[in-house]
Protein backbone atom coordinates (compact mmCIF):
# COMPACT_ATOMS: atom_id res chain seq x y z
CA UNK A 1 0.00 0.00 0.00
CA UNK A 2 2.90 2.29 1.04
CA UNK A 3 4.29 1.71 -2.52
CA UNK A 4 1.39 2.70 -4.47
CA UNK A 5 0.79 5.95 -2.61
CA UNK A 6 4.32 7.16 -3.12
CA UNK A 7 3.51 7.15 -6.73
CA UNK A 8 5.99 6.27 -10.16
CA UNK A 9 9.82 6.57 -8.86
CA UNK A 10 11.21 9.45 -10.78
CA UNK A 11 13.23 6.89 -13.20
CA UNK A 12 10.17 5.35 -13.88
CA UNK A 13 8.25 8.71 -15.42
CA UNK A 14 11.28 9.55 -17.15
CA UNK A 15 11.36 6.36 -19.19
CA UNK A 16 7.31 6.82 -19.73
CA UNK A 17 8.49 10.27 -20.95
CA UNK A 18 11.05 8.98 -23.16
CA UNK A 19 8.58 6.17 -24.44
CA UNK A 20 5.79 9.05 -25.41
CA UNK A 21 8.42 11.06 -27.47
CA UNK A 22 9.87 8.02 -29.46
CA UNK A 23 5.94 7.42 -30.28
CA UNK A 24 5.40 11.26 -31.40
CA UNK A 25 8.44 11.33 -33.74
CA UNK A 26 7.45 7.68 -34.72
CA UNK A 27 4.04 8.82 -35.66
CA UNK A 28 5.23 12.34 -37.49
CA UNK A 29 7.59 9.73 -39.22
CA UNK A 30 4.79 7.83 -40.58
CA UNK A 31 2.85 11.31 -41.81
CA UNK A 32 5.70 12.39 -43.39
CA UNK A 33 6.12 8.93 -45.13
CA UNK A 34 2.41 9.07 -46.10
CA UNK A 35 3.01 12.32 -47.68
CA UNK A 36 5.52 11.45 -49.65
CA UNK A 37 3.09 9.00 -50.83
CA UNK A 38 1.08 11.10 -52.87
CA UNK A 39 1.58 12.04 -56.44
CA UNK A 40 0.69 16.33 -56.50
CA UNK A 41 0.30 17.99 -59.30
CA UNK A 42 2.03 21.47 -59.93
CA UNK A 43 -1.40 22.78 -61.97
CA UNK A 44 -4.60 22.83 -61.62
CA UNK A 45 -6.60 20.62 -64.60
CA UNK A 46 -8.82 17.66 -65.75
CA UNK A 47 -7.18 14.12 -65.77
CA UNK A 48 -7.14 13.37 -69.70
CA UNK A 49 -5.56 9.97 -69.02
CA UNK A 50 -4.03 7.91 -66.18
CA UNK A 51 -0.70 5.86 -67.20
CA UNK A 52 -0.42 4.46 -63.58
CA UNK A 53 -3.06 2.69 -60.94
CA UNK A 54 -3.89 3.74 -57.37
CA UNK A 55 -1.17 2.13 -55.43
CA UNK A 56 1.31 1.40 -57.76
CA UNK A 57 4.84 2.07 -57.09
CA UNK A 58 6.37 5.22 -59.02
CA UNK A 59 9.71 6.57 -58.90
CA UNK A 60 11.81 9.75 -59.23
CA UNK A 61 14.49 7.87 -60.82
CA UNK A 62 12.37 6.51 -64.14
CA UNK A 63 10.57 9.18 -65.51
CA UNK A 64 7.75 8.07 -66.52
CA UNK A 65 4.39 9.78 -67.07
CA UNK A 66 1.51 8.81 -64.31
CA UNK A 67 -1.27 11.24 -65.56
CA UNK A 68 -1.97 13.24 -68.34
CA UNK A 69 -3.46 16.58 -67.25
CA UNK A 70 -4.75 19.34 -68.75
CA UNK A 71 -6.51 23.15 -67.79
CA UNK A 72 -9.50 23.19 -70.19
CA UNK A 73 -10.12 26.33 -69.36
CA UNK A 74 -8.54 27.95 -71.69
CA UNK A 75 -8.43 25.61 -75.21
CA UNK A 76 -6.01 26.26 -78.20
CA UNK A 77 -6.21 24.43 -81.67
CA UNK A 78 -2.62 23.57 -83.18
CA UNK A 79 -2.74 23.82 -86.79
CA UNK A 80 -0.09 23.68 -89.83
CA UNK A 81 0.05 25.52 -92.64
CA UNK A 82 1.49 24.64 -95.89
CA UNK A 83 4.79 26.55 -96.90
CA UNK A 84 2.75 27.93 -99.98
CA UNK A 85 0.29 30.11 -97.78
CA UNK A 86 1.86 31.62 -94.90
CA UNK A 87 2.82 34.79 -97.25
CA UNK A 88 -0.21 36.61 -95.25
CA UNK A 89 0.05 35.04 -92.22
CA UNK A 90 -0.11 37.17 -89.52
CA UNK A 91 -0.33 36.69 -85.29
CA UNK A 92 -4.11 38.81 -84.52
CA UNK A 93 -5.94 37.34 -87.51
CA UNK A 94 -9.37 36.14 -86.78
CA UNK A 95 -10.06 32.27 -87.85
CA UNK A 96 -13.04 29.84 -87.64
CA UNK A 97 -13.11 26.52 -86.54
CA UNK A 98 -15.56 23.66 -87.48
CA UNK A 99 -15.95 19.93 -87.64
CA UNK A 100 -18.25 17.54 -88.57
CA UNK A 101 -18.24 16.39 -84.85
CA UNK A 102 -19.48 19.87 -84.04
CA UNK A 103 -23.07 19.58 -86.27
CA UNK A 104 -22.50 22.76 -88.53
CA UNK A 105 -21.48 24.66 -85.26
CA UNK A 106 -18.37 26.90 -86.00
CA UNK A 107 -16.35 28.09 -83.12
CA UNK A 108 -14.38 31.53 -83.44
CA UNK A 109 -10.63 32.00 -83.18
CA UNK A 110 -7.63 34.14 -83.15
CA UNK A 111 -4.21 33.61 -84.50
CA UNK A 112 -2.01 33.35 -81.43
CA UNK A 113 1.51 32.20 -82.35
CA UNK A 114 3.23 31.17 -85.10
CA UNK A 115 6.22 29.04 -85.31
CA UNK A 116 9.74 30.40 -86.55
CA UNK A 117 10.36 27.04 -88.21
CA UNK A 118 9.01 25.13 -91.18
CA UNK A 119 9.07 21.34 -90.37
CA UNK A 120 7.28 18.18 -91.71
CA UNK A 121 4.11 17.75 -91.99
CA UNK A 122 2.74 15.35 -89.17
CA UNK A 123 -1.17 15.84 -89.19
CA UNK A 124 -2.69 14.19 -91.74
CA UNK A 125 -6.31 14.48 -93.38
CA UNK A 126 -6.06 10.87 -94.79
CA UNK A 127 -6.98 12.07 -98.09
CA UNK A 128 -5.30 10.38 -101.25
CA UNK A 129 -5.02 13.10 -102.90
CA UNK A 130 -3.25 15.04 -99.96
CA UNK A 131 0.51 15.99 -100.32
CA UNK A 132 2.70 14.58 -97.55
CA UNK A 133 5.69 15.70 -97.69
CA UNK A 134 4.99 18.73 -97.51
CA UNK A 135 6.40 21.73 -95.11
CA UNK A 136 4.23 23.30 -92.66
CA UNK A 137 4.05 26.36 -90.14
CA UNK A 138 2.79 25.12 -86.94
CA UNK A 139 0.74 27.95 -85.74
CA UNK A 140 -1.83 28.07 -82.73
CA UNK A 141 -5.11 29.62 -82.57
CA UNK A 142 -6.88 30.69 -79.68
CA UNK A 143 -10.59 30.02 -78.72
CA UNK A 144 -12.57 32.31 -76.76
CA UNK A 145 -13.38 31.30 -73.10
CA UNK A 146 -15.92 28.78 -72.36
CA UNK A 147 -15.47 27.08 -76.16
CA UNK A 148 -16.30 23.65 -75.61
CA UNK A 149 -14.24 20.94 -77.50
CA UNK A 150 -13.37 17.31 -76.72
CA UNK A 151 -9.40 17.31 -76.50
CA UNK A 152 -7.53 15.82 -79.56
CA UNK A 153 -10.85 16.28 -82.18
CA UNK A 154 -9.75 16.69 -85.81
CA UNK A 155 -10.94 20.09 -86.86
CA UNK A 156 -10.89 22.26 -89.64
CA UNK A 157 -9.17 25.46 -89.69
CA UNK A 158 -9.98 28.83 -92.00
CA UNK A 159 -7.80 31.80 -91.41
CA UNK A 160 -9.25 35.26 -92.73
CA UNK A 161 -5.83 36.55 -93.86
CA UNK A 162 -7.87 39.69 -94.35
CA UNK A 163 -8.47 40.27 -90.80
CA UNK A 164 -6.16 42.45 -88.79
CA UNK A 165 -2.91 41.59 -87.57
CA UNK A 166 -0.91 42.62 -84.34
CA UNK A 167 2.60 43.58 -85.11
CA UNK A 168 5.16 40.86 -83.37
CA UNK A 169 8.83 41.55 -81.84
CA UNK A 170 11.15 39.44 -83.84
CA UNK A 171 9.63 38.48 -86.59
CA UNK A 172 10.15 40.47 -89.77
CA UNK A 173 8.16 40.35 -93.30
CA UNK A 174 4.61 38.86 -93.58
CA UNK A 175 5.00 37.05 -90.41
CA UNK A 176 4.74 39.77 -88.05
CA UNK A 177 5.68 43.20 -88.87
Amino acid sequence: LQILRQGARPDEIGAARAEVRLAENQLAEAHAALAKSFVRSSTDGVVLRRYREPGEAISTQNIVPVVQIADLSRLVVRTQIDENDIAELSIGQSAEISAPALNGRRLAGRVERISPRLGAKIVSSDSPTEKRDARVLDVIVALPPGANLPINLRVDVVIDLTSAAVPVAGLRGPLGN
